[in-house]
């Protein structure tokens, strides 16, 4: 498989120009013009990203060290909300749903799942608990409680409400704006790996209804091999 020989250089075509591209990227990864592709050559699925990647690359080295040191743990995954009504109960049962569909997901570890909801749950459990109606947030409390979790300072979770400032994004009026879960894949190592581990969580997602993607760095890479 030829490798792409327009690493680290500057190269131009007709719809395509990496020379604005910062050298460290590696072009193949935003064009499909250059001299690998241009030829028509793809490579295989089944393939390791060492023998697709230049070696001394960002992505090269990465795996390696990945390989070698954090086998079992692989990039994270976002899973990205926007323009959700959380305080729905319909809402939150799909939320629930994509969280044990997760965890079960054979690509990602599923102990990993850092869930502002999940812990908002426990929350309201440990400090709202005979408030709840049939074991739920009533509607008309979410937001309040949301903010009491988001503002803990120590209490009932020590606290853990505060670590997911940067997860939820609150609008002016203090809804949400958008909101993530992050959790990390299993040690990935070939294209097919990765390939299914993109189309799987897509599954699950897609399947919620919701107004939601997954996302994580290698998905720029192997967007191109999705049949």
């Amino acid at each position: 498989i030829a490798a792409c020989r327009c690493f680290r250089r500057s190269w131009t075509s007709s719809t395509h120009s990496c020379s604005s591209f910062p050298a460290k990227l590696w072009c193949c990864c935003c064009s499909p013009d250059c001299s690998a592709f241009a030829s028509g050559a793809r490579p295989s699925r089944g393939l390791g990203v060492t023998d697709v990647a230049p070696k001394g690359s960002e992505l090269y080295e990465f795996t390696v060290r990945q390989g070698d040191l954090f086998s079992a743990i692989g990039a994270p995954v976002y899973i990205v909300f926007k323009d959700v009504d959380y305080s729905d109960w319909d809402v939150q049962d799909r939320l629930d749903a994509i969280e044990a569909e997760l965890i079960n997901n054979p690509y990602v570890l599923g102990r990993t799942l850092m869930s502002w909801w999940r812990d908002l749950k426990t929350y309201v459990v440990m400090n709202h608990f005979g408030e709840r109606i049939n074991g739920r947030i009533p509607p008309n409390k979410f937001y309040q409680w949301l903010h009491e979790f988001l503002n803990d300072p120590g209490g009932a979770l020590q606290g853990v409400g505060r670590y997911y400032t940067y997860d939820v994004q609150l609008k002016p009026d203090g809804t949400i704006k958008a909101s993530r879960y992050l959790v990390y894949s299993i040690g990935l190592t070939t294209a097919s790996d990765y390939v299914s581990a993109i189309e799987e969580t897509r599954v699950i997602i897609d399947r919620s209804g919701l107004n939601a993607f997954p996302y994580s760095l290698f998905y720029i890479f192997f967007e191109q091999y999705l049949t």
